[in-house]
């Protein structure tokens, strides 16, 4: 069992032969900075060895905890970009303004230069 994300040391726990975790079945349990305390690092659920009872329990969060935002630009986004730069990429061009109207109408209507001017630089970065 792993010591700590990424660390390679191998921990044989008498306790918990199968390394799996109770909550999501998924097999990377860690052992947390306490002796008997895991963290599953799929479900980022926190487990404590009881003793008593014999099995793993399940420890509840003080605050619950939201994992970090994923970066980078969302895939429709990205296909909207893709195709303004194919349809400027034409004989001749169409102008930024036509191909932001095509693409985004709802941001067009609302302010037609911005729509123009925002389609120009998704497109220059794709």
């Amino acid at each position: 069992m792993p010591t700590q994300p990424g660390g390679r040391a191998i921990v044989k726990l008498d306790f918990l032969p199968e390394r799996k975790c109770p909550h999501c079945g998924s097999r990377h349990l860690r052992i947390k900075a306490r002796p008997g305390y895991l963290r599953c690092g799929n479900c980022d659920g926190s487990f404590r060895w009881n003793e008593k009872l014999g099995r793993l329990v399940e420890l509840t969060r003080r605050r619950k905890y939201k994992r970090a935002p994923q970066f980078g630009r969302p895939a429709a986004k990205r296909a909207v970009f893709v195709e303004a730069k194919r349809l400027r990429s034409q004989t001749p061009p169409v102008p930024w303004p036509k191909v932001a109207r095509l693409l985004t109408p709802e941001a067009y209507r609302e302010d037609p230069r911005r729509a123009a001017e925002a389609i120009r630089k998704g497109a220059g970065t794709v």
